[in-house]
C-alpha cells in the first residue's frame, strides 16, 4: 500500500530518490570483519554523490548526524529530508516531508559542515556501489 503522504504530498522526484537511495544503501558492502561500522556521515555522502543531492550535517535529536535534502520540484511540495542512515531504528533509509507541522522538521537541525569526513572511504564505497548496480540510479 502506498501511504497518503506518498500519493498526495511527497514530490515524485523525492519518492524516486528515496527508492534509489534504498538500492544504493543495499549495494554498499558490509564492513570487513573487525572493521568499525560505517558512519552516517560517509554513507550519506556516497548516496548524495550518486544521486546528486546536497548533504546537510547537523543533529538529529541529540545525535550528531548527516542527511540529504531533496528540493521541491512542485508547488505542492515543501521538499524532503532523505535519511540514508536513520539513527537508532529501521528501516535504515527513510524520507520525511518538510511540512512545518510534522515532528521531524524540528528533529533534523543543520549545523556547520563536518571536517572529519573519510573521503577515501566515500570514494571506495561509491565505486563498490557503482560496480554492483551501475550508473542507472542517478536522479534525473
Amino acid at each position: 500500500m502506498r501511504s497518503y503522504h506518498e500519493t498526495e504530498h511527497l514530490d515524485p522526484v523525492a519518492v524516486a530518490a528515496f527508492r534509489k537511495a534504498q538500492r544504493i544503501v543495499e549495494a554498499i558492502p558490509d564492513p570487513a570483519h573487525g572493521e568499525e561500522p560505517y558512519r552516517c556521515h560517509e554513507v550519506v555522502r556516497v548516496v548524495g554523490e550518486i544521486l546528486g543531492l546536497p548533504v546537510v550535517d547537523g543533529m538529529c535529536g541529540t545525535v550528531d548526524h548527516s542527511w540529504l535534502v531533496v528540493p521541491s520540484t512542485s508547488r505542492h511540495s515543501r521538499g524532503a529530508i532523505l535519511d540514508p542512515y536513520v539513527p537508532g531504528g529501521l528501516p535504515q533509509v527513510a524520507i520525511f516531508d518538510c511540512y512545518e507541522f510534522l515532528p521531524w522538521k524540528d528533529a533534523y537541525r543543520p549545523r556547520e559542515p563536518r571536517d572529519d569526513i573519510d573521503h577515501e572511504l566515500v570514494m571506495s564505497l561509491k565505486a563498490a556501489v557503482l560496480s554492483r548496480i551501475g550508473e542507472a540510479v542517478a536522479v534525473s
